[in-house]
């Protein structure tokens, strides 16, 4: 049964505002077969992904296990949540700030103004991103 895994999915997702993780029973006597036909529900479970932007649902065929599902909707929304909901390593990492932080980590201390400057840069473009540097 997916159940189980599924309720630690949601827990999993639970902190993040913009992930629901939800599950439509439509097995009984009285599930809706108009939603089945919908999305060409024929076995179960069947997993569809929606976003906010698109109602009309993607088919997932892969793996069901935790970590599988976990990464799927890491990849999906731009999260960095571990097994345990915990935000992982890379939560918060600005790629443009890193690779600033490398050169002036690697080049000649007289480099290091206008790297650092390039650094500042990288974060201020991060939107929805609060940030913070030292000197």
């Amino acid at each position: 049964s997916l159940a189980p895994t599924w309720e630690k999915l949601a827990k999993t997702f639970a902190a993040q505002e913009n992930v629901i993780i939800a599950s439509v029973d439509l097995i009984t006597d009285d599930a809706d077969d108009e939603l089945k036909a919908k999305y060409d529900i024929e076995a179960y479970p069947t997993l569809q992904w929606f976003t906010k932007d698109d109602k009309s649902g993607h088919r997932y065929w892969g793996e069901k296990d935790l970590s599988d599902l976990v990464a799927l909707v890491n990849k999906e929304t731009g999260s960095s949540r571990t097994l345990s909901g915990d935000l992982d390593h890379l939560a918060g990492v600005n790629d443009g700030c890193n690779a600033a932080a490398k050169a002036v980590h690697d080049s000649p201390t007289d480099e290091n103004k206008k790297l650092l400057q390039q650094a500042v840069e990288a974060a201020t473009k991060a939107d929805g991103f609060d940030y913070s540097y030292y000197t």
